[in-house]
């Protein structure tokens, strides 16, 4: 037992201030808002708290060659290099699926919504212009029928792709990356 009460103080006194760099500018401003405005803001006692949660479901794309444990571990591995005694796999199996789970989707939507609106909202950065970076990327969907009517199967050399693809490309404007622009 005293384990567990050492892991959860010290993921305690962490998960308050919890930021992942890259995203923290658009993002750490709204995210306790959103897990106000949709009541997951407070729960029982866990390793996992709301705003760890977020980051880590945020994260996960980024780190897609890795598995959940990994990428919270991924996550956490600046508080082992600052001392903090936390262990590499710090919750059980399940654990991040059940978090995730409370956390929900709409949540996210909201996130995205706001994120929408900064990209609508681009400044003009060089000579009159606005800078953007294209990026697209393909993915493979569940084999649904749903998902099959929706994105469909592309043809390949042999015939047909196995299972659905979505194409999604995405735009980063200049005003992204402008820590001011925060509102």
């Amino acid at each position: 037992m005293k384990f567990i009460g050492r892991i959860f103080k010290e993921l305690k006194d962490f998960n308050g201030n919890f930021t992942l760099e890259a995203l923290a500018n658009h993002f750490q401003p709204r995210i306790p808002d959103v897990l106000r405005k949709h009541q997951k803001d407070r729960q029982r006692q866990s390793k996992l708290s709301p705003l760890l949660t977020v980051w880590l479901i945020l994260t996960l794309p980024l780190r897609r060659e890795l598995n959940y444990h990994n990428v919270l571990a991924w996550l956490l591995s600046g508080l082992r290099f600052l001392g903090g005694k936390i262990p590499r796999h710090p919750v059980q199996d399940g654990a991040i699926t059940h978090a995730r789970q409370l956390i929900g989707t709409a949540l996210f939507r909201d996130l995205f919504a706001a994120s929408r609106e900064l990209a609508c909202q681009p400044i003009r950065d060089f000579h009159g212009l606005t800078s953007v970076a294209l990026d697209g990327t393909g993915l493979t969907m569940p084999d649904t029928p749903s998902n099959l009517e929706r994105f469909g199967k592309p043809g390949t050399a042999r015939g047909q792709a196995a299972f659905p693809q979505l194409r999604m490309v995405a735009i980063r404007c200049s005003r992204c990356s402008d820590p001011s622009s925060t509102s």
